[in-house]
Order: structure tokens, then sequence, then C-alpha cells
């Protein structure tokens, strides 16, 4: 198989086979972002894929879920992801989703019928970091869209019955701006359809473009607690049916449930954390993480 040397995936793609079908991020901008530093975004050649798919199938012809690296591999266009899903279920005929990240842009360029069409080929399950529902902190940290453009575009996918899971990251307003992200945040995703909403929480790595800002003071982390009142805010302005899961490395408070039957348990459980809080240790080991 060929791969990069960066890989990442969701954690939910733990145990699915990954297909290297582009390398490093289309927008590669955001702020707090380090994954694909300096790793020029480029699309891998057709041969290189039917090659790998050629391995895998030798390997595991029955397996039924394939996720496509790397950044944002839906990145590709309409055309691309139809030749590149004609090849896998040439391969891999048992093949019944294909998973890969996303974001707000990848979508806008896309059709609602396009959409519709890739659903059809099995492109059933994408992973958007929306990050947050505040314009001011989207434009802060360079995500390159805005409130609207989330909305707008992932009513896209709600229209064409697409699964999806969205990225929403506490601490991204910084130390003092929890209850206005949380807040704002749900009030965008009150408005969707996302089959999962997945918490990353912010993590400010010595090469990434925010860096400076801390070091410089014009930036300033807030604290682990604040960042488990976000989550706990949030899921007190949460009113959609969905799936709420707090599992990624980022994270120092481990929770998941379904909104809205466990809702209550998870307030009361995020409650009993903050009641008894050890911040030094949650900050030990968020400075201890090297990577996300």
């Amino acid at each position: 198989m060929h791969y990069a040397k960066k890989i990442f995936r969701p954690p939910h793609e733990a145990n699915t086979i990954l297909l290297q079908v582009t390398t490093g991020c289309s927008h590669n901008k955001c702020r707090f972002c380090t994954s694909y530093k300096d790793i020029t975004f480029k699309v891998e050649p057709m041969d290189q894929i039917e090659a790998d798919l050629q391995e895998v199938r030798q390997f595991a012809p029955e397996t039924d879920r394939i996720f496509l690296l790397s950044g944002d591999a839906f990145a590709l266009s309409y055309d691309r992801l139809q030749a590149l899903s004609d090849k896998i279920h040439s391969y891999l005929p048992k093949i019944k989703t294909i998973s890969s990240m996303a974001s707000v842009s990848n979508i806008k360029n896309k059709t609602v019928d396009q959409l519709k069409e890739l659903l059809d080929l099995g492109y059933n399950d994408l992973y958007i970091g929306v990050e947050s529902g505040l314009d001011k902190a989207l434009d802060f940290m360079h995500k390159g869209h805005r409130v609207t453009d989330a909305l707008e575009q992932l009513r896209k996918l709600d229209a064409s019955e697409y699964n999806y899971t969205c990225f929403y990251m506490v601490g991204m307003t910084g130390k003092g701006n929890y209850e206005e992200n949380a807040i704002a945040s749900a009030a965008m995703f009150n408005q969707l359809k996302p089959k999962r909403i997945a918490l990353t929480s912010l993590t400010v790595f010595p090469d990434s473009l925010l860096y400076p800002d801390q070091t410089e003071g014009k930036f300033t982390e807030a604290t682990e607690l604040e960042r488990t009142i976000e989550f706990q805010t949030f899921l007190k302005s949460l009113e959609i049916e969905t799936y709420v899961e707090s599992i990624h490395v980022t994270n120092g408070t481990y929770m998941v449930g379904n909104i809205p039957d466990d809702k209550e348990r998870m307030i009361a459980e995020l409650q009993i954390i903050i009641d008894n809080y050890d911040e030094s240790r949650q900050r030990h080991r968020r400075l201890k993480l090297h990577s996300v």
C-alpha cells in the first residue's frame, strides 16, 4: 500500500481499510492545525490507487467499508469521485460505504444532484470540520467558511439524506468565552441533521500558526475546566436528535450518548466532574500531546 508519512483518520475508522487518494489538505490554513504543515496538497495518480486496490482485494476481499485519505479527500471533483467509486467497486464489490474527511468548501463545489449521485455510489459517511457556530472564531482561525456557509452546505447533505459527522472544537474561542461559543454552536447544529457531533479540544502546538499569538499574549487558551463547562453548556442548548461523543485524544473528558435520551444523564455526569475538577492533572495531560 502507498501511504504518505503522516496518516490521520477519525477514531471510528480504526478498523477500516485506508486508501490514499489525496495527500495533505486542500485548505491547510487553519491556525490551530499542524497535521499537514509544509505538505502540499496533491491528488494521487489513479494507477497508484488501482495498485493499492489490487492489494486490498488480495488480503481483504470481503471488506464493505473503505476510508479515503487524506485531510479532505472529498475535495476531489465530482467526476474524479465518480471514477474512483467505479474503481473501488470493481475491485471490492462488497463495498457499501466510502467514507472520508470533508470541509464545507468541498460540499460547496458539488450540486445537490451530484451529491445524491455520489450517495448512490457509496459516499455515505463524511467527517466535516465545522468547529464552531461563531463567525468571529471561524474568521480568527482561518477556517475558510462562515456559519451561513456551513448551514447552506450541510443542508444540502440533509436534503440528500447523507450520514455525516460534524466536529465541534471546545476551547476554540479562548479563555473566558466558552459560554458564547457553546450556545452559538448548539444553535447552528439545531438547524441541521448530523448523525454525530464529535468533540475535539483546542490544543496549541508549537509549530501552529496560533502559537505565536499565545506566546505574545494575543490569545489565551481556555482552562481545562472551562472546556468541560463548555461541553455541558453545549449539551444544555442542543435540541436535535443526534449522537454526541467526546472520545478524541484531545478531550480530557470521555463521554458518549444519544441526544435527547442521554442528555440529562450526560449533563449530570459532567456536573460531578466539574465539582471535583483537577485542573493541574488535565493540563499536564494536554501538554504531553504531540499531535492530533
